[in-house]
């Protein structure tokens, strides 16, 4: 994954841009790369707590499987709407989430649902103990997965 923000720009607003190739078996992806470019404004944009919503355009160049035997070499245009934040409560408490809809441009019931909602507890500045939950919908395969996770996370942000 090449993900990218430029904050150079006006206040509380930055521009994104990402690349994504991604396998599942659960979500009958065999192949799938994404790729785009957006804008991003923070609702709030505070040191140690944010929020922001991002639009942007998406490709996408995927081979699924439609059903059991059906495979399909598909590409279409996505919007990708994203609503994310993080809330650090007194320097102990970690709450994160990005949610996208990643809606086709040329169907209408061709969507991806993403979320990743994570509760952290720090142990120090760098270490802290954390459970999160992964959600997918693949709505062309009719497909979704649910993963819940936890273990310790080793944070470091280079400036």
């Amino acid at each position: 994954m090449f993900d990218f923000n430029l904050y150079k720009t006006f206040p509380h607003f930055f521009y994104w841009g990402l690349a994504n190739y991604n396998t599942s078996y659960s979500l009958k992806i065999n192949n799938q790369l994404l790729t785009g470019l957006g804008i991003a404004y923070n609702l709030i944009d505070k040191p140690d707590s944010w929020l922001n919503i991002s639009d942007g355009i998406l490709y996408d160049k995927s081979d699924l499987m439609l059903n059991g035997t059906t495979r399909e070499d598909y590409h279409t245009f996505r919007n990708s709407l994203r609503l994310a934040f993080r809330f650090n409560i007194k320097g102990f408490v970690v709450l994160e989430s990005s949610t996208f809809l990643q809606s086709s441009l040329n169907k209408g019931d061709d969507y991806i649902v993403r979320s990743t909602n994570s509760l952290s507890f720090k142990l120090n500045k760098w270490l802290a103990l954390t459970t999160a939950l992964n959600y997918n919908r693949q709505n062309r395969t009719n497909s979704e997965n649910l993963l819940f996770t936890y273990g310790l996370t080793l944070e470091k942000y280079f400036k």
